[in-house]
């Protein structure tokens, strides 16, 4: 970031990904290209910046970063790699890979069937399948109403 403008840097949160907060927005796509120059370099996998960002986080949020950065699998960003943080960091969650937002779910209740269905699902999806799995109403869930929010697949309300 240097690269583009000594002291551009307003703050950098630096953890399982980087978020990048710029003194000077209007220089954001530089900084991009100067990452994106130093990708395999610095471990950097994907970056997120303007209309990209807005498809994750909310752009009217004055808290959302200019720039996010999503290191490659194994990588974290940390000042100190031998402090007790840093050595916490190895079996944190948080990133935006497949790793971090792909897990495995089990579900299981009496009257269950014996399945594995591997479509993926939201994890909004969870809590109507629970109310659905106890006999009650996932529409009773404001959220499921506006949202049209559907039961985990195999699921059948009894609503």
């Amino acid at each position: 970031m240097n690269s583009v403008a000594p002291g551009l840097l307003a703050h950098a949160s630096l953890d399982a990904i980087g978020l990048v907060y710029l003194k000077d927005r209007s220089r954001t796509n530089e900084v991009v290209a100067a990452l994106r120059a130093k990708a395999g370099e610095a471990g950097i996998l994907k970056i997120y910046a303007g209309e990209q960002l807005e498809l994750l986080l909310p752009a009217k949020d004055s808290r959302v970063p200019d720039i996010l950065i999503q290191p490659v699998l194994g990588a974290f960003y940390t000042d100190n790699a031998d402090s007790d943080a840093a050595r916490q960091l190895l079996a944190e969650h948080g990133g935006m890979i497949d790793e971090d937002t792909n897990v495995p779910l089990l579900v299981s209740f009496p009257g269950a069937k014996n399945t594995i269905n591997r479509a993926p699902v939201q994890v909004s999806q969870v809590a109507p399948t629970i109310l659905a799995a106890l006999g009650l109403d996932p529409k009773a869930l404001r959220a499921v109403q506006m949202e049209g929010t559907p039961l985990l697949p195999g699921f059948r309300a009894n609503h």
